[in-house]
């Protein structure tokens, strides 16, 4: 008899679900990761900038204080990579344009999937999220 219930409710259903979307609460669900994710990416931004400020003072204060030739030299090119690191994430902050809410869902998610990935193409491009790590040999 369970057997035959089954079959009965199976023949039943319809061929095609009835699916509900609310889209305002996705909307408002949409808008608040985006806000959550570029929230992450200002503060990492924020702390590679800051760490950039803090090696080239420390750099700085190296170049000044050592005498030896080839010290000066490793400082200079270390100060030289910490501004590359500053012009890079400033220049990722300023082609991150907010988008528009009246534009449609799907161009939004077009938009801010392209936005991840020249996200993502800014940390692979970083060379010192590559190398080895120095410490982890000790």
């Amino acid at each position: 008899m369970l057997d035959r219930e089954l079959k009965h409710l199976w023949n039943k259903s319809s061929n095609t679900a009835q699916i509900s979307i609310d889209t305002k609460r996705l909307e408002e669900e949409f808008e608040a990761k985006v806000h959550n994710i570029q929230r992450k990416i200002r503060n990492r931004d924020i702390r590679e900038i800051s760490a950039s400020v803090v090696g080239i003072g420390l750099f700085g204060y190296l170049l000044y204080e050592i005498p030896f030739p080839f010290t000066k030299l490793a400082c200079a090119l270390a100060i030289m990579w910490f501004v590359l690191i500053i012009i890079k994430f400033n220049k990722s902050r300023i082609k991150a344009t907010p988008t528009k809410a009246s534009l449609p869902i799907s161009e939004q998610l077009d938009y801010h999937e392209q936005s991840m990935k020249k996200q993502a193409d800014l940390l692979d491009s970083a060379t010192y999220g590559n190398t080895p790590h120095l410490l982890d040999h000790f």
